[in-house]
This record gives C-alpha cells, sequence and structure tokens, in this order.
C-alpha cells in the first residue's frame, strides 16, 4: 500500500492528490507514483512536484524513484529541479497476428 497520500486545498476545494510509496528492497528510496491535480490552475503540477520534494526530504528519504517517462515534456516537467535520470523506460505492446 502506499506510505502517504497527500491532498493539496486551494480555496476550500480539493485540488491536488499526491501518493507514493517505499521502494521495496532499496533502503532510503521513495516512489512518488501518483499526481494527480486539476490542469486548469496555471503550474499547479509544478507546485505538486515541490510539495512532494519537500514530503520527502522532511521524511528523511535520500532518493525519489520519480518513476518512468513516455513523453518529452513529461521528463522536461521532472529534471527541472536538478534530477538525475538513472534509467530509461520503454513501452511496449504484444498484438496477435
Amino acid at each position: 500500500g502506499f506510505k502517504t497520500a497527500r491532498v493539496i486545498i486551494a480555496d476550500g476545494w480539493p485540488v491536488g492528490i499526491n501518493a507514493g510509496y517505499e521502494v521495496p528492497n532499496h533502503l532510503g528510496r521513495f516512489a512518488g507514483v501518483i499526481g494527480i491535480h486539476d490542469y486548469s490552475i496555471k503550474d499547479l503540477g509544478t507546485i505538486l512536484w515541490l510539495e512532494d520534494l519537500e514530503w520527502i526530504k522532511n521524511s528523511g528519504y535520500k532518493e525519489l524513484d520519480m518513476q518512468g517517462n513516455e513523453y518529452e515534456w513529461e521528463l522536461k516537467q521532472k529534471t527541472q529541479f536538478g534530477a538525475t535520470i538513472e534509467r530509461k523506460t520503454d513501452t511496449f505492446s504484444i498484438v496477435r497476428k
């Protein structure tokens, strides 16, 4: 299950959710796997990333697994804070002929 799930409130309304878990077999690494937000609020995605990073740091984790990326804009969002990318995600499918 999730180690944490946090809701961001703006003007009394829930506008974003961050959630994640400790990475099994990797002490000190946190996986922030859920980040859902109201796209009508400019830069809210960046605010959610900052909230996630602050929570992870304050909770004592040394590393963040930011999950894979399929699109260039996702990678840009995640590297703007100086992240180091250690792996690449390959997406594939099996098609019956």
